[in-house]
């Protein structure tokens, strides 16, 4: 069964975001939303799509290759850019995407998803339609994790633990030694050798969903009161690279900055 479970309100969206314009599609991480997009203009739609590169950040110079692919598609009937995580748009690259949307084709829908509105310039946000995805309503999340094998209590613990985002939850929900959240055992319960290699491991993962998990779990070990100060300090640690995220740092310096905070627990 699919996690993509979205809000009521949102089944109204596709037709308004199929048209052209400049579409801001904003809401919790976690919840489904580039999925949506792509949902959205899987069929009979040519697609761009432009995402972080390897330091995690759209750059001036992506944004200045999208001139040339707008044109090679100008006949195109049905044409979608998609920018995917938004936020991570440098200054100047929001400042260019601007300039790119001075004469949009009418065939063409560009559509921005961020987590908050606030992370693009109020220049972009004044020329953009803005939609927001709410999180799904609980009783749909919960009949999801009944019907993916989950008895009703572990279906509300994991609802109360993790938040209702089915991608955070759909990961967590996983059984297989290789999962998140077996790594994430690994990860807080090994040594630093250890929580490094590890760190490697999960620099793949989209951090805006890891991160809460993250800290989810660090604060269900405070409240076992065990090594409180070790869990303290991974709580301090975890609370300071999700501000991180907004300088777009690198995911790999961003989590052996957590794997490090345990060594500090004297």
């Amino acid at each position: 069964m699919s996690d993509l479970i979205l809000h009521p309100l949102v089944a109204s969206y596709p037709s308004l975001l199929r048209r052209h314009g400049v579409f801001i599609v904003y809401g919790s991480a976690g919840i489904g939303k580039t999925r949506f997009i792509h949902s959205v203009f899987a069929n009979n739609w040519d697609k761009i799509v432009i995402t972080p590169n390897e330091k995690a950040v759209i750059t001036v110079e992506m944004i200045k290759e999208l001139v040339p692919k707008l044109q090679f598609k100008a006949t195109s009937l049905s044409l979608a850019v998609i920018v995917d995580e938004a936020e991570k748009l440098t200054h100047q690259a929001q400042n260019a995407f601007l300039k790119t949307l001075e004469e949009l084709p009418l065939n063409l829908s560009v559509i921005l998803i961020v987590d908050h509105l606030n992370m693009l310039l109020p220049t972009i946000r004044s020329r953009s339609q803005t939609f927001f995805m709410p999180v799904p309503r609980r009783e749909d999340i919960l009949s999801w994790l009944v019907d993916i094998g989950h008895d009703q209590a572990q279906a509300t613990e994991l609802l109360m633990r993790n938040g209702p985002c089915p991608a955070r939850l759909a990961n967590i929900a996983k059984d297989s030694g290789g999962s998140v959240e077996a790594r994430l055992t690994d990860f807080f319960g090994g040594a630093l050798y250890r929580r490094l290699q590890i760190s490697r491991q999960l620099q793949s993962e989209q951090l805006g969903n890891l991160l809460p998990v993250m800290l989810s779990y660090v604060r269900e070990q405070l409240r076992s009161q065990t090594a409180l100060r070790q869990w303290l300090n991974y709580q301090t640690a975890i609370l300071a690279v999700i501000q991180m995220q907004r300088q777009h740092l690198n995911n790999r310096f961003i989590l052996d900055y957590v794997a490090l905070a345990g060594e500090h627990s004297g």
